[in-house]
């Protein structure tokens, strides 16, 4: 059985998938499985992939989905993924040739405690440059927020111990198709894991101002809700936890949903008092 899961989520992706799949048929260590979903594709993405499988050239899997979001599909991959570790790229992404051969190589390598969830490396803009000139804290184990140095804009390509990551998932809300990305890391970070580093890009890609780390996510205020709601009840850094109060007020008057946030006095009455600065920054996002 192969070692790695390489999980791509598709949707009309026939133009787009041919340069990762060269890169994995190009791979010097060819010990994964591609385990693609088709997320409800209009395209002749099926037709593509079915190619693929045709040549023999790498081992696939194609599981096809009603159009449900890249978060439905990555929770679907993580518990049908059967492998050691588990990794996710996009479909107009690319890894560099030895890619597999260095996760193999560097988790072969690694101390593995109890607290250990996986590892992370860069994506970049070639094998050698970041793409915003990143680097990871002087730290070769510590939490993924810690690990990033808490930048915004820190592309990074996470290898995820499958076992351990199957007890974690993005909330799946109907009539929403999108998930904060950075809730499956809050949760791995609030049940106290780390991660080992890799200090080299991994990943190639092409920042997209139309992709998911940059568009959609005031469009779907539940699962926004849900997001800062875990925040409320986990953070540590109390200022942290106010200023997630105050959007789960605002996001819950929006949207007419209960919020579930531990009861504090003092910090609801504070993001209470705060909460009509999120609420009208929602409330005109969402209208445009």
């Amino acid at each position: 059985m192969s070692r790695l899961t390489i999980f791509t989520s598709l949707y009309n992706s026939e133009e787009k998938v041919k340069r990762l799949y060269q890169s994995l048929c190009e791979q010097s260590v060819k010990d994964f499985i591609w385990l693609t979903i088709d997320d409800g594709s209009t395209d002749s993405t099926k037709r593509v992939i079915d190619k693929y499988i045709s040549e023999g050239k790498i081992d696939i899997n194609y599981v096809y989905q009603e159009n449900g979001g890249k978060h439905r599909a990555m929770n679907r991959a993580i518990q049908i993924a059967d492998t050691e570790l588990f990794v996710t790229i996009d479909h107009d992404d690319y890894f560099v040739s030895d890619a597999v051969e260095t996760i193999l190589r560097v988790w072969d390598s690694t101390e593995k405690g109890r607290d250990l969830i996986g590892m992370v490396g860069y994506r970049g803009k070639n094998d050698t440059e970041t793409m915003h000139g990143e680097r990871f804290a002087d730290k070769d184990y510590c939490q993924f927020r810690e690990l990033i140095s808490n930048e915004c804009n820190f592309e990074t390509t996470v290898i995820f111990q499958t076992e351990r990551v199957k007890a974690f998932s993005y909330p799946e809300i109907k009539g929403e198709y999108w998930a904060v990305e950075a809730y499956l890391f809050r949760m791995i970070d609030y049940s106290n894991y780390i991660f080992k580093k890799i200090e080299k890009p991994l990943i190639i890609c092409e920042y997209l101002p139309t992709g998911l780390t940059m568009s959609g996510k005031f469009n779907y205020p539940k699962g926004l809700l849900r997001y800062y709601e875990m925040i409320a009840n986990n953070e540590r850094k109390w200022m942290e936890r106010i200023e997630a109060r105050s959007k789960c007020i605002a996001l819950g008057k929006i949207t007419e949903e209960e919020v579930h946030v531990s009861f504090d006095f003092l910090e609801n009455l504070i993001a209470f008092i705060l909460s009509p600065i999120p609420y009208t920054h929602y409330k005109k996002i969402l209208k445009s």
